[in-house]
């Protein structure tokens, strides 16, 4: 495959610094095809870069690559070994090397395959969602090579974590800093200047110059934290060694435990919001930034935020096509605007999206649909475009604090899940806690150290710009749910794919049929905090029920300790049972093997029922807990009388899918 998607020349500052080195080109293989990049692209990059936009097809319809839907990657030869397993994009790409994805394949005729080639799907991985995205279960499943420890942990490299990085080390503390991104910095470039102070990538690269010189702080990058639990952070990287990329399981102890995880996007929520062309604004960002790469020349922005108009900007800096620019909100207000007049985009406000189609020829193009954001009325001709950014908002970056242990309320105002209470030995810096301005995360940064280290407490100052110069962000916006041929409309863009039911039309239908089950009840896998939003935004559950929720189905369900019997090749002893399932099938609850007939993955969560059309959680006898080391799932069942062979089902989404009992331990 040929590079079809890299600025090569940039006149905007944001992307004129990527990590990868456009004199030292690359090539190699995934899944059999050949891919083009440069020194300092990850798998995922280069696999974007040269035009594979989709990670596979869930209920019929195709779902963007992205780094929420991105599978795992081994070297060929390593396909089952599950320890071997690496996140696509954190797996750099190596000249010569031959990776494969690692998730179950859409099973077609020989005749599907070549409609699938005439029909330019080339660009797909062709994985199988139904039975769900990546999930971290493969990482947990590993020990760690690594046991680290340091007095301060700080999670996130942006402003607040670069802060109480330094601030722990000028008070002699031994620091551990870890970020997922290649570089230090989150994403807070994208923000730009505010008026009165330092620009964000000024202040950045300042206190990034600190960090590299000072001798206390260890840095990681290029490493996720994926848990907390027991104090400890759990993370996975991959290194290279003799040319060959290998994954690493580091377990990171410290007294303190910061989390400055900065914000993630929301989804707004309409039918197609996850098709193939369709990407956030701050991944859209970071592609750029770190690899130089524009997602379609075509591009088509809605947003509900002030920052979207600056990508725009930054955009057609770059030598891209952006011609309008939606909005809901009906005269918005930011320092961006009168530069947008400038560049000479269409401006449309006072309008949502209502649905997102494939159109052209192969379905190479997307046709938007917009309503009216007062009337909810369509209006206008569709939108015709190659690529469409969305840039829907922030929520904080909550899913490791839920993991934890957390607590977190919903705040109506600010159409956010936010923190509460304590956990542990993690504290929350900079706008994971609710800070919004450079100076007051970077002010959030060393006064939670200055208050762990020395017990003072500080009053932090986060100015904000009047709301009569920058429009506060629009709610998170909904969309009538999938009719007819429309693709799913996803609640947010995590793993779990969480979407709207499609509405039943027909009269004897309703009548005759069991109510809709609550959407969330019937997921069968743990939720992020995007997964909240999108519930809380769409009416699925409401903020009363948070809280419950949020503690029984945002933790990752890490295995039983053995109660009786041995279970070598299973389940570690020293795995503690998550409190939540103590008694939750009954006093004499056992653990079972599982087998599907298929190999299916079931992530941890699914419950299981005893019969087929079961959907209420409390007609539930089990839950699977997590993967053997051989992919079997591992169900904690109820005492029903049933024995080795009987026939069960597990609830996968929407889908019931029977399961047969194994070993019992």
């Amino acid at each position: 495959m040929t590079l079809n998607r890299r600025l090569i020349q940039t006149g905007a500052a944001d992307f004129s610094r990527p990590v990868v080195d456009l004199h030292q080109p690359i090539r190699f293989h995934l899944d059999g095809r050949e891919i083009s990049g440069y020194a300092g692209d990850s798998v995922l990059s280069a696999a974007i870069a040269n035009g594979i936009d989709t990670a596979g097809m869930f209920r019929n319809s195709p779902v963007a690559l992205d780094t929420h839907s991105a599978p795992p990657v081994a070297l060929k030869g390593n396909e089952r070994r599950p320890d071997l397993a690496m996140p696509m994009a954190l797996c750099p790409a190596i000249d010569g090397a031959r990776y494969v994805t690692r998730g179950r394949r859409m099973r077609r005729s020989p005749l599907g395959q070549i409609t699938q080639v005439l029909r330019g799907r080339q660009n797909s991985l062709d994985l199988d969602l139904n039975s769900g995205l990546s999930a971290p279960v493969l990482w947990m499943q590993t020990p760690a090579a690594q046991a680290l420890s340091a007095d301060i942990v700080v999670i996130g490299g942006g402003i607040a974590g670069l802060a109480a990085s330094l601030e722990a080390a000028k008070h002699k503390a031994s620091v551990i800093l870890v970020d997922r991104n290649p570089t230090l910095g989150g994403i807070a470039a994208l923000f730009g200047k505010v008026e009165g102070q330092m620009p964000p990538a000024e202040l950045i690269a300042d206190l990034t110059r600190q960090i590299s010189d000072h001798p206390s702080i260890a840095v990681f990058s290029g490493t996720e934290v994926f848990e907390i639990a027991d104090g400890t952070a759990h993370a996975i990287r991959t290194v290279t060694e003799n040319g060959a990329p290998r994954p690493e399981r580091l377990a990171i102890s410290g007294k303190h435990i910061v989390m400055a995880t900065g914000t993630e996007e929301r989804l707004p929520v309409f039918p197609g919001n996850r098709l193939p062309g369709v990407m956030g604004s701050g991944f859209a960002w970071s592609l750029a930034a770190h690899y130089g790469i524009w997602p379609r020349e075509n591009v088509h922005l809605h947003t509900l935020t002030g920052a979207g108009y600056r990508l725009a900007l930054l955009g057609t800096d770059s030598g891209q096509t952006i011609k309008r620019i939606s909005d809901p909100r009906y005269e918005p207000q930011t320092r961006f605007i009168d530069y947008a007049k400038a560049y000479g985009f269409r401006l449309s406000w006072g309008r949502e999206i209502d649905n997102v189609s494939f159109t052209g020829r192969m379905g190479a193009r997307l046709a938007i649909v917009h309503r009216d954001s007062e009337r909810h009325v369509v209006v206008g001709d569709p939108v015709l475009t190659d690529g469409l950014i969305i840039s829907g908002g922030w929520q904080p970056a909550l899913s490791l604090w839920l993991g934890a242990g957390g607590t977190v309320t919903w705040n109506s105002r600010t159409g956010q899940v936010v923190a509460t209470g304590s956990c542990g030995n993690v504290v929350l810096a900079g706008s994971v806690a609710g800070f919004l301005s450079a100076p007051g995360c970077q002010q959030s940064g060393v006064a939670v150290i200055d208050w762990l280290l020395l017990g003072n407490e500080a009053t932090i100052e986060d100015p904000q710009i009047d709301p009569m110069f920058e429009t506060t962000d629009s709610a998170l916006t909904v969309a009538p749910p999938m009719t007819g041929n429309m693709a799913p409309a996803f609640l947010s863009p995590g793993p779990a794919t969480l979407c709207l039911p499609e509405p039943q039309t027909n009269r004897l239908y309703k009548f005759i049929a069991s109510p809709t089950p609550n959407v969330i009840s019937s997921l069968p896998r743990a939720l992020s905090d995007l997964d909240l939003i999108g519930a809380l935004a769409t009416g699925t559950i409401n903020g009363d029920e948070l809280e419950i929720i949020a503690r029984e189905r945002c933790i990752l369900p890490r295995g039983l300790r053995a109660q009786q019997g041995k279970m070598p090749g299973l389940l570690p002893a020293s795995d503690p049972m998550p409190t939540y399932l103590i008694g939750r099938f009954g006093s004499n609850q056992t653990l079972w093997s599982l087998s599907t007939g298929s190999g299916r993955i079931f992530d941890p969560g699914c419950l299981v029922f005893a019969n087929s059309d079961d959907r209420s959680p409390l007609s539930a006898v089990g839950v699977i807990v997590r993967q053997d080391t051989t992919e079997r799932p591992l169900a904690l069942m109820a005492h029903t009388g049933l024995g080795e062979g009987d026939t069960i089902f597990v609830r996968d989404g929407l889908v019931s899918v029977p399961a047969w009992l194994g070993e019992r331990f």
